[in-house]
């Protein structure tokens, strides 16, 4: 068996852990999670015309954390109009959708939303309508016949 000094392989690991520590101090951590995206940067790219469908789902994101429900899912919505199989910006949209549902409206935006997911992806609507956070809507008797046609196209 062959042995090998220790000192220098503790020098090295020493000397990155410094430099990385060094470069973190210097350049910063930056996430490119939502919640450090700022609402007046994304405005900002989207009013320029740099918007692509990430650029509005991050400011769906961001919206959504603000508490603006209504304006987050106008921005989820335009995501989907750039590119309709986005499976991010699809459930994001309607998990807002559902948690600003009120439920004494004649037109429920919710439920022509996840009717229209049905179309797009049945697996993804099924999944949808399991969810915990959709679990209210349940109780309605209109979303059974849809869980259950969303059910049958996903299993095809």
């Amino acid at each position: 068996m062959r042995r090998h000094a220790r000192l220098p392989a503790i020098f090295a690991i020493a000397l990155t852990a410094l430099a990385g520590f060094a470069a973190l101090r210097a350049g910063g951590i930056r996430s490119l999670s939502p919640e450090s995206a700022n609402v007046a940067d994304l405005e900002r790219t989207i009013t320029d015309g740099h918007a692509s469908a990430e650029t509005w789902q991050n400011y769906g994101d961001a919206l959504r954390l603000a508490q603006r429900p209504q304006h987050a899912i106008e921005a989820y919505l335009r995501a989907l109009a750039l590119q309709p199989d986005r499976r991010e910006a699809r459930l994001a949209a309607a998990i807002t959708l559902a948690q600003a549902n009120a439920p004494a409206r004649t037109f429920d935006p919710c439920f022509a939303f996840l009717n229209d997911s049905l179309i797009h992806d049945a697996k993804l609507t099924v999944d949808l309508l399991e969810r915990q956070e959709l679990a209210p809507l349940r109780t309605d008797p209109r979303y059974e016949p849809l869980l259950q046609n969303a059910r049958a196209q996903a299993a095809d």
